[in-house]
């Protein structure tokens, strides 16, 4: 198989079940918003926010190593890729525990803690194995796992939120018993408990690990104060309200950000696999091409019905939440650029690269809301994000030139931007639902027309490939 369908094909099975699951739960958008206070679900927020950025720092992002060293096939068995690696999500739990008087301490956990270090547990196991399935080519596994989470998640949800009325507690309670069924599951489809044994553990090969993650913690950390520690100083300035509101603007840009989670996760696994190809270059460059002009469709189709779609999914109380949005999707938009780019560097297992970068944008996200914020409220949070994210895929593009020459279609991805730029004007200036869509409509039909030569030959092999898979 051509590098090119593996991509496609894996891509494909990826789409299935995350587009599936992703769009259930923001179909759960309007009872959330219905069962919630904008200061309960601001502090849902907070405390997932604060979990996934525990998660990383206190296992030494350990899930990335599991996926790059298990298809390091010469060098490492599975069992030692699991045993090893595993030791290191124990250790970290472990650590949380210590740390329990600080944490059972901070305002918004406090009342939660025990299902706090619930979620933490339950959630880093589960990522763990779930990593493994990709890791081990059981990609319909992965799919599968996706919708099992979620239709578990949805059903708990409303026993204990909407008929016990458990509010924040039923929502955590909920999570933990949809992550405990779904690791049951992945462990049953995966086996990875027969690759669990003391002797694979190896100072050697723990110490190859732990050296290849360091870099990789901060940088998720950084990616971290990017993407999500602006709840936090929202909540400092504005309240739990505030941070409530900005949640609620952030889910709708995942409806992109998702359909590049699909994408990337097959494209990791491709990009790793390609890294000592001599046609790498020509490769990174036409998959670049196609998905730079793919997700700025779909931001414009977005921003085109981003009212309707925030009116429809949330209550009155949150509906203001449309004017975070089309700034957000952009946000997201070169998030994902930049993580694109910053593959490279787990392909080379060079990643102080992706450290440094991520650095950059931390700290200039981090001063941008502290500057922001006070004047300009949420939107100052907003911008904040979209700045960081373009100042990172900048650096990335220059700095990964060491490892693959990308040719970037410059002149017409400054025109998409600039389509784009003229929507979102026509979207805050309020100039009437027929005026906005129709341009609206004619800026999508321009994109595309610039984007034919990427995506047309692309588009009609995954067609195929999608075909092809359920015809069989």
């Amino acid at each position: 198989m051509s590098s090119y369908n593996k991509l496609a094909k894996n891509s494909v099975v990826f789409a299935i079940g995350n587009f599936g699951s992703k769009f259930i739960a923001l179909l759960m958008l309007p009872f959330y918003t219905h069962q919630l206070t904008q200061s309960e679900y601001g502090q849902v927020e907070l405390i997932i926010v604060t979990i996934s950025l525990l998660i990383p720092v206190l296992t030494v992002n350990i899930v990335e190593a599991v996926i790059r060293f298990a298809l390091d096939k010469k060098n490492y068995s599975y069992g030692e890729v699991i045993t090893n690696s595993l030791l290191f999500v124990v250790l970290g739990f472990t650590l949380l525990l210590a740390l329990y008087p600080l944490f059972s301490n901070i305002s918004f956990i406090s009342e939660y803690a025990t299902l706090f270090y619930g979620v933490f547990l339950i959630q880093a196991l589960n990522i763990f194995v779930k990593q493994f399935a990709r890791s081990i080519d059981l990609i319909k596994v992965y799919m599968i796992s996706d919708m099992f989470y979620t239709i578990s998640f949805v059903i708990f949800n409303i026993l204990f939120i909407y008929y016990f009325q458990m509010g924040v507690q039923g929502y955590f309670l909920s999570m933990i018993l949809a992550y405990s069924l779904d690791l049951i599951f992945l462990s049953k489809k995966t086996a990875v408990t027969k690759y669990i044994k003391i002797i694979y553990l190896d100072k050697t090969k723990i110490k190859s690990m732990f050296i290849y993650c360091i870099p990789l913690i901060p940088n998720a950390i950084m990616w971290w104060v990017m993407s999500i520690s602006d709840r936090y100083i929202l909540a400092y300035f504005l309240g739990l309200s505030a941070t409530g509101v900005y949640a609620i603007a952030t889910k709708f840009p995942l409806i992109i950000s998702n359909m590049y989670a699909v994408f990337y996760k097959a494209w990791q696994i491709s990009a790793i696999e390609e890294y000592e190809s001599s046609n790498k270059d020509e490769f990174y460059t036409k998959v670049f091409g196609f998905f730079f002009f793919i997700m700025t469709i779909l931001a414009s189709t977005y921003i085109l019905f981003n009212k309707l779609i925030v009116s429809l999914l949330v209550a009155p109380e949150f509906y203001t939440a449309w004017k975070y949005t089309p700034i957000l999707v952009l946000a997201v938009v070169f998030s994902s650029f930049s993580s694109f780019i910053g593959t490279n560097y787990v392909a080379m297992k060079k990643t102080k690269g992706a450290l440094l970068t991520s650095l950059v944008g931390a700290i200039a996200n981090f001063l941008l809301n502290i500057i922001l914020i006070p004047h300009y409220g949420i939107y100052g949070a907003c911008i904040s994000t979209l700045i960081s994210f373009i100042i990172v895929w900048m650096l990335r593009v220059i700095d990964t030139r060491k490892f693959v020459i990308i040719k970037y279609p410059k002149l017409k991805m400054l025109l998409v931007f600039l389509l784009i730029g003229i929507q979102l004007i026509i979207e805050y200036l309020n100039m009437g639902f027929v005026f906005s869509t129709v341009i609206g409509a004619l800026i999508i039909f321009l994109i595309i027309l610039l984007s034919l030569d990427y995506t047309k030959k692309p588009t009609v092999m995954i067609y195929n490939k999608l075909i092809g898979r359920f015809s069989k």
